[in-house]
């Protein structure tokens, strides 16, 4: 064996069944080759992984270096190159098996001289000594340029003993610092918990728990004898500029833990997230704040004990003064203990790579409109779909500012504003305002560019056709989306139930509808609208309260209404026995700024309306007869199943009493042979939106969306494309 430890000895050419062409030669030499670093304490199985990968059969060619712990010079490290399952094997011997800060310059040089060999492996897996801090290791990628031409780090795997992993998180060092294991959980990218069968259950539920509490971010994986898939370990783009939406989704995936566990691992290292709400001015501003957090260990604006960040990683709104290449992009901050680097966030082909971008679903509510992440459970936001403007001449400087308010900004200052709602009915009647309603969800609630996300639309079922012309050409000219989908939300709601046969129910605030639907396909000629939801309830009882003698005249004394209507009213089984039992009878109920009123028979006398549409002079028929109208629409072999799945969605369907009194109208109306079931989902405030959150995610749903090219070409696909 050779004494000289920085030379590489000549790798064992692999059998090949076709000679490489100069061509192939050449693209292996300049294609950059990705670095993943294994780590883990002593004990933790890093070697038996490594052992496993090259013996496992692949395709994949990889150089791994065994690099275990030894004070003695016997100890020898393994370079190895796997290709289809064949191992070929060199030894090399480094000075002390350690590629830390004293031998970091050893290490380097024998991977330059690795380089060498460069199109006889796609990767390399460097593992460290098990009493290693990974940290200045990968900050040798950052360091040395002439390495980084050639190289690149992919990302850090940490392996945990399961058994023993606590007593190492745990170990007291002197002089009050950090020992490895918690810095080697901390930095990394991947978490793989092995030895999992010598621990319980629990024991491994509570193992997990801990480990998120100091690196939420980083995946991880359950196993035993270091087996896991080799995907895991490779191609995990950890330091990718173009993994924009990875690292969005470990932002919330960490927002998520830290909201829902506690640790009790006796340490104080833990996964932080710093927010900024709005735009930095300068690039300066930006660098100053993360060195005075990475060098002087502060926090700006923030009072607090000298911090130690072992890995940064960050994604921002380019300040006012950068002037980026495409307004799409962000910066990319990336830092591992005291170096940080930032660069600009993209896709080697932006415009097309957008469309696999996590989609925005807006489900686009008369009364409250929600929106969020397609495959998260719950909307991100949801808020009255409102705009208040100023009714009152402003006088004094400092006063509330701004001509336009939204939402709940609008609900809390009612008493200000003039209220309108953009849309009546499930019809948008006013598209500047629901233009900044949606600029607003994508502003100041998702905080997310609309040029980068594909966005699902839900409107209610027979909308008008110009309104979803309308509405195409707001999102693809003005917001830029690359990609867009509308939906019928009744639709949505059967399909967040989980069924694919049912009629749906879908009362609101501004329209109600019953949509047939039988093993996915939707039928057209059968659904049925009224114009009468929730909207139409609280005007009566404002009517009925006004003949009571309490006058609410303005548009934010409406709201007010609204708010009695949700927490008093109820609908009566029997109206005409109600009413002769609740004769006389008064509640008292709080108003918002502390009066008292007194309510009788308007609590079940308004929502009455949904029943009998005549009460308000209007022909509709009553929801009951609409359902029954509706299966009476569909062939006759559909009718029975669709009886037996009668789902429930929107607001207006939560009063009290709603299933009840709905369940007994269908049963008089209905054949005396046919079975009835109703389901009512407690989420069905929501389930429009939760139905698109799934559909969106879906890898199959992708072909379904109109991309703005496709717009481009031909604007009517919007209708061609629907579900």
């Amino acid at each position: 064996m050779s004494e000289n430890f920085d030379d590489i000895p000549e790798l064992v050419p692999a059998v090949s069944n076709s000679e490489e062409t100069v061509e192939q030669v050449a693209t292996e030499t300049k294609r950059k080759i990705p670095v993943t670093i294994v780590t883990g304490f002593l004990g933790s199985g890093k070697t038996t992984l490594l052992n496993y990968i090259l013996t496992e059969k692949h395709e994949k060619k990889i150089a791994v270096i065994l690099n275990e712990f030894g004070d003695s010079s016997d100890i020898e490290k393994s370079l190895s190159v796997n290709q289809d399952g064949n191992l070929y094997e060199e030894w090399l011997e480094l000075r002390n098996g350690c590629l830390c800060c004293s031998t970091k310059d050893v290490g380097v040089k024998a991977i330059e001289n690795l380089m060498e060999k460069r199109g006889k492996f796609d990767y390399i897996l460097l593992e460290t000594s098990g009493l290693a801090d990974p940290g200045p290791i990968a900050s040798m990628f950052w360091l040395d340029d002439g390495l980084g031409s050639e190289i690149y780090l992919d990302g850090i795997v940490t392996l945990v003993d399961a058994k023993h992993i606590k007593d190492y998180l745990n170990e007291e060092k002197k002089d009050m610092m950090m020992n490895e294991a918690l810095k080697q959980v901390a930095i990394a990218d991947r978490i793989v918990i092995n030895k999992k069968d010598l621990i319980t259950d629990a024991e491994l539920e509570k193992l997990q728990s801990d480990l998120g509490s100091i690196n939420s971010v980083a995946d991880m994986i359950v196993t035993e004898r270091s087996k896991i898939p080799l995907d895991y370990v490779l191609d995990i783009k950890a330091y990718d500029v173009n993994n924009v939406d990875a690292l969005i989704h470990q932002t919330k995936k960490m927002d998520d833990h830290i909201n829902t566990h506690a640790h009790e691992i006796s340490h104080e290292v833990q996964t932080v997230c710093i927010q900024f709400d709005q735009q930095l001015e300068t690039t300066e501003q930006l660098e100053y704040w993360i060195q005075d957090l990475l060098w002087e260990k502060q926090i700006q604006g923030i009072e607090a004990d000298p911090v130690t960040v072992l890995r940064l990683k960050g994604i921002i709104y380019p300040p006012k003064d950068k002037n980026l290449s495409n307004a799409k992009k962000r910066l990319v901050i990336q830092g591992v203990q005291d170096l940080y680097d930032i660069q600009e966030g993209y896709s080697e082909e932006d415009e097309s790579n957008v469309l696999t971008n996590q989609p925005v679903v807006i489900d686009n509510g008369s009364g409250v409109i929600k929106a969020g992440f397609a495959g998260e459970e719950q909307p991100k936001c949801f808020f009255p779909s409102m705009v208040g403007r100023p009714k009152h001449v402003r006088i004094m400087a400092g006063a509330v500012e701004g001509d336009n308010f939204i939402g709940k900004k609008a609900q809390d200052l009612r008493g200000l504003l003039k209220i309108r709602y953009p849309i009546e009915h499930g019809i948008v009647t006013d598209w500047e305002d629901m233009e900044r309603i949606w600029q607003y969800i994508y502003t100041d609630e998702l905080k997310t560019l609309s040029e980068e996300h594909p966005v699902l639309l839900t409107e209610a079922p027979l909308n008008p056709r110009t309104n979803r012309d309308i509405a195409a050409q707001i999102f693809f000219e003005t917001f830029n989306v690359p990609a867009l989908f509308t939906s019928i939300q009744a639709v949505l709601s059967l399909y967040s139930s989980g069924r694919t046969t049912g009629i749906v129910l879908d009362s609101g605030d501004g329209v109600t509808h019953a949509v047939p639907v039988y093993e996915g396909f939707a039928i057209p000629h059968a659904i049925r609208r009224v114009d009468i939801a929730g909207r139409d309830v609280t005007e009566y009882l404002q009517l009925l309260l006004r003949k009571s003698g309490y006058n609410f005249h303005t548009t934010a004394e409406k709201e007010v209404v609204r708010i009695i209507k949700e927490k008093a009213c109820y609908i009566a089984l029997n109206p005409a026995k109600e009413e002769k039992e609740t004769s006389g009878k008064l509640d008292d109920f709080a108003l918002p700024d502390g009066n008292i009123i007194k309510l009788g028979a308007e609590r079940f006398r308004a929502p009455e309306i949904l029943f009998q549409p005549e009460l308000i002079g209007e022909e509709y028929p009553g929801i009951h007869q609409v359902i029954v109208d509706c299966i009476s629409r569909a062939d006759l072999d559909l009718r029975k199943s669709l009886y037996s799945n009668v789902v429930l969605s929107g607001g207006s369907t939560l009063c009290k009493g709603f299933g009840e009194r709905l369940l007994s109208e269908i049963k008089r109306l209905a054949l005396k042979d046919i079975k009835i079931k109703i389901y009512a989902p407690p989420e069905r405030k929501y389930s429009t939106w939760i139905g698109g959150s799934i559909l969106a995610s879906l890898s199959t749903f992708k072909k379904m969306w109109v991309s703005a090219e496709e717009y481009q070409e031909d604007p009517d696909i919007i209708h061609k494309k629907t579900f």
